[in-house]
């Protein structure tokens, strides 16, 4: 499977993000510190492998934000049967003081 699309909305230090890798899949993201590169890494990370073997960070939303999401795109794996594309999406929200999330894994019929 390969990253076909990254979208970051309000995720730690990332503010938005859109990013479409080249078919190479080698795709540079650089930056001054504090301006996000390690946030958008997080997001794909929490997007694609949950809360299973990685430490979340205690604030997801950021700050000023009652929201955040993260939206993947990736290729589906033929092998597998799958459909041509598969999208991930992790949805934040601030629910009675604390943050709540919802994955939602669609193909490219819903």
């Amino acid at each position: 499977m390969k990253v076909l699309s990254l979208k970051v909305q309000h995720v730690e230090g990332c503010r938005e993000v859109d990013l479409n890798p080249e078919e190479s899949g080698i795709t540079l993201v650089g930056g001054k510190n504090g301006q996000g590169k390690t946030s958008v890494l997080n997001a794909l990370r929490m997007a694609l492998c949950g809360r299973r073997d990685f430490d979340w960070p205690e604030k997801i939303i950021h700050e000023g934000e009652d929201s955040a999401k993260v939206e993947v795109t990736l290729t589906g794996d033929p092998s597998l049967m799958e459909d041509n594309k598969l999208r991930v999406v992790l949805d934040i929200d601030k629910k009675r003081g604390s943050e709540v999330e919802k994955i939602t894994l669609l193909d490219s019929f819903g």
